[in-house]
């Protein structure tokens, strides 16, 4: 008796058999869609500095740079590693106490909110320069000697670019 004969004279297999593949195939396009156990994680934390770039350290993603830390100036420090498996600071953000000032208030007052305003200072009040150069070199992001700070390279050079590192 074949295959086709034997789930005709037997329904309750063949109505099994269908329940299961559909059930398989629902689960597997849950599974996708909801990244197939690769879930896209937030970033709670961000790296920042208070001697240049010396050294650098995890705190709040939402905290305001520059801010008191331990009576030192912190700026964010954006991290990187090398193939070679080296870490170092690329470089630094911070922005101008107009921006910050804007910023503040807008987290501090949501109801009243201006979205655009705060969006605006923080792009027009962003500021980036290279590590180690004292608070010399301090730059607007949108400037064109922002391009080439923001463009890192691996200590002693290499083929490949350096990535970028996330606490």
């Amino acid at each position: 008796m074949g295959v086709r004969e034997t789930l005709n004279k037997q329904p309750a297999i063949t109505t099994g058999a269908t329940i299961g593949i559909i059930v398989l195939a629902l689960g597997f396009i849950i599974w996708q869609v909801m990244g197939g156990g690769n879930h896209i994680q937030i970033p709670t934390k961000a790296y920042y500095t208070t001697d240049d770039g010396a050294s650098y350290y995890k705190d709040d993603i939402n905290l305001i740079a520059p801010y008191d830390y331990g009576g030192k100036q912190a700026v964010k420090a954006d991290v990187f590693k090398c193939a070679s498996g080296s870490e170092f600071v690329g470089y630094l953000e911070r922005y101008t106490a107009d921006a910050k000032k804007v910023i503040e208030d807008s987290r501090k007052n949501p109801g009243t909110e201006d979205f655009g305003k705060a969006a605006e200072a923080a792009s027009r009040g962003l500021e980036v320069k290279a590590p180690l150069t004292g608070d010399t070199g301090w730059v607007k992001n949108y400037a064109a000697a922002a391009s080439k700070i923001i463009t890192v390279h691996c200590p002693g050079g290499g083929d490949q670019p350096p990535e970028p590192i996330l606490p």
